[in-house]
């Protein structure tokens, strides 16, 4: 039988489960988060105070930000933001948030508020 259309791509609840913005795990190894984010630094970076983001490199290729605090979403979703945009970011999941790393410092804090 030759393929569909509808037999194509995931189904409808796979695809809804795929952009859930639900926890997809409550055991999060934040250790592993930090080792990624040493490596390869958050997912997505705030780059101007409308809450646009790019990709960390794209980010600081482009726009010249590079981010100093990366917050951390409760589904292990990281997005970083330089001094100039920490309140945007803060807001944008602020329910959400479950911790967040200062990267000149490699300190994690579940205290999710931002600096002064």
């Amino acid at each position: 039988m030759p393929p569909t259309l509808m037999s194509r791509g995931p189904s409808e609840p796979a695809r809804e489960a795929q952009f859930s913005r639900t926890p997809r795990s409550t055991n999060m190894d934040i250790e592993s988060i930090k080792s990624n984010l040493s490596l390869h630094g958050p997912t997505r970076v705030v780059i101007n105070a409308e809450g646009e983001t790019k990709p960390p490199d794209r980010a600081c290729k482009e726009d010249g930000v590079l981010p100093l605090l990366v917050f951390i979403r409760n589904d292990g979703w990281t997005l970083g933001a330089s001094y100039e945009h920490l309140e945007v970011a803060r807001k944008m999941w602020a329910d959400e948030w479950v911790g967040c790393y200062n990267l000149s410092t490699c300190e994690y804090s579940t205290y999710v508020e931002t600096p002064v």
